[in-house]
C-alpha cells in the first residue's frame, strides 16, 4: 500500500485533472458503477455538501453500466472541478491512504471488503446501515452508516466528517483498531471454537 504522498501522486497520474487539487479535501468511493451502488445518491448529498466544504473532491473509482449517467450528473450540476472518475484501478487499495473519506451509498451489500481495506489503511467511513456493513462498521464509534437512499442522512454524514477533523480521526483510529484483529487465525479459532461448542 501506498503513503497517503506517493498515492495522491499516483491517481494524479491516473486522473490528471486532480492536479491543482492535491492540498483538499478529498473522498473517494471505490464502486462499480452499477445501479445498486447508488451513485447518484452519493453526488445528490456531495453536491450538497459543497456549500460547507467548497474545496472537497470526489473521486470515484470503478467502470459499470452508470457511467454515462454519472457523467451527465456531474456535467448537468457543474460539479467537473469537484467530481473525478478514474474508472478502473487495478488493485485500487494500494491508493486509499491518499483518502480522507472513503463514502459508499449502496442499497446493498453482501459485506462489502472495500470497507474493511479502507478501515485497515486508517480512511474513516460512511456507509449504508445494510446487509454485511453492520458487522464492519459500528454506527457512531467506528464510522456512521445513514439509511440508504437518504440523501438527506448521507448529506449530514458528510457535512459532519468534512467539517470535524477530529470527528475524522476518532472514528478512523477506532475503525482500525476494531479491524486489525481480525485475522484469518483468530476467525479459523473463532469458527472451529463454534462448531466444537
Amino acid at each position: 500500500m501506498y503513503e497517503a504522498t506517493d498515492a495522491r501522486a499516483k491517481i494524479v497520474d491516473v486522473c490528471p485533472g486532480l492536479a491543482p487539487y492535491q492540498n483538499d479535501t478529498w473522498l473517494v468511493c471505490i464502486a462499480e458503477l452499477h445501479p445498486i451502488k447508488r451513485h447518484l445518491v452519493l453526488l445528490e448529498a456531495f453536491k450538497k455538501t459543497l456549500a460547507s466544504s467548497p474545496t472537497s473532491r470526489l473521486i470515484i473509482i470503478g467502470e459499470g453500466s452508470e457511467r454515462q449517467r454519472v457523467e451527465h450528473f456531474i456535467t448537468k450540476h457543474n460539479l467537473t472541478k469537484n467530481v473525478f472518475l478514474t474508472g478502473s484501478i487495478t488493485e485500487a487499495a494500494r491508493f486509499l491512504k491518499a483518502f480522507d473519506l472513503f463514502v459508499l451509498a449502496s442499497k446493498s451489500e453482501s459485506y462489502g471488503y472495500v470497507l474493511v481495506e479502507a478501515g485497515l489503511a486508517g480512511v474513516p467511513v460512511i456507509a449504508t446501515n445494510v446487509g454485511g456493513i453492520t458487522d464492519i462498521v459500528t454506527n457512531g464509534k467506528t464510522g456512521l452508516l445513514v439509511l440508504p437512499d437518504s440523501v438527506q442522512e448521507l448529506t449530514v454524514a458528510m457535512t459532519t466528517l468534512l467539517t470535524d477533523d477530529s470527528k475524522r480521526t476518532n472514528y478512523k483510529e477506532a475503525l482500525y483498531e476494531e479491524l486489525r484483529t481480525r485475522t484469518v487465525a483468530r476467525m479459523t479459532t473463532e469458527t472451529i471454537s463454534l462448531y466444537l461448542a
